[in-house]
């Protein structure tokens, strides 16, 4: 009898050996960078959009400073709503490249295009697109940085905004200020038409993102909208701001 046991005993331990362990689910990724993304006005026949992509950087001689990139997008649309091709369009003295109906501006200079105070397009067309020249007179924003630091705690309720305080931050005239949040598991997102106004999120909202890295990006931006010939243009002055959290 003892020995029965023991051999059922050896059989069953033999068995839960043999049996393949289930894998480890795959850890969740973490988000994206933030991309710079052409704001697409429904009214409007064409969009030319100038932004300054900004966030912080930190270098030791230097330390922690906000470093900006200038870059131009155009995007055309014919009387039928399709991709329209232009023969060429040059912002601030920079022929931007097509690509898909896309047009982007590259340069040589890491820091792209050094906006001033105003902004010069001009614009060759053909078929339903018009030839056109325009000078945006008001400045593409910069934003320097945000209110938060580099980590939250998901069971506090967080106040968003701009840091005007900022020595890098310079936002002129803007009309809409977007704020936005990726984590590995949910994206927020808000808007606000004032630079004073902050956003407010809940521990339930933070939480519902899933602990680890967070990007927060703001977006300040100002749309003129102007009829060149019949053909209505958006012009947009943008500043992007990006910065990666540590949520737990």
């Amino acid at each position: 009898m003892r020995n029965r046991i023991a051999l059922i005993c050896a059989f069953a331990l033999i068995v839960c050996s043999c049996k393949e362990e289930k894998p480890a689910p795959p850890p969740i990724p973490d988000p994206d960078a933030p991309s710079l993304d052409l704001t697409i006005i429904k009214s409007a026949d064409a969009t030319l959009q100038a932004a300054y992509v900004s966030t912080i950087s930190k270098e030791n001689i230097v330390g922690t400073y906000t470093s900006f990139q200038g870059v131009a997008h155009a995007r055309f649309f014919d009387s039928q709503g399709n991709k329209a091709i232009v023969k060429t369009v040059i912002c601030e003295g920079y022929t931007l490249e097509e690509k898909g109906g896309l047009y982007k501006s590259y340069t040589e200079n890491e820091q792209g295009i050094d906006f001033g105070s105003s902004t010069s397009w001009q614009v060759t067309g053909q078929f339903n697109v018009p030839t056109f020249n325009k000078d945006v007179a008001s400045k593409v924003p910069e934003i320097g940085d945000i209110n938060i630091r580099d980590s939250i705690n998901s069971r506090d309720s967080v106040w968003l905004k701009i840091n005007l305080q900022s020595a890098f931050t310079s936002l002129g005239n803007v009309d809409s200020i977007n704020f936005s949040l990726a984590g590995k598991l949910n994206d927020l997102r808000y808007n606000s038409a004032s630079t004073n106004d902050s956003v407010m999120l809940s521990p339930n909202q933070l939480k519902s993102l899933g602990t680890g890295k967070v990007y927060v990006k703001v977006e300040a931006y100002r749309i003129e909208v102007e009829s060149m010939q019949g053909y209505n243009v958006a012009f947009i002055n943008k500043g992007v701001f990006y910065k990666p959290l540590w949520l737990y």
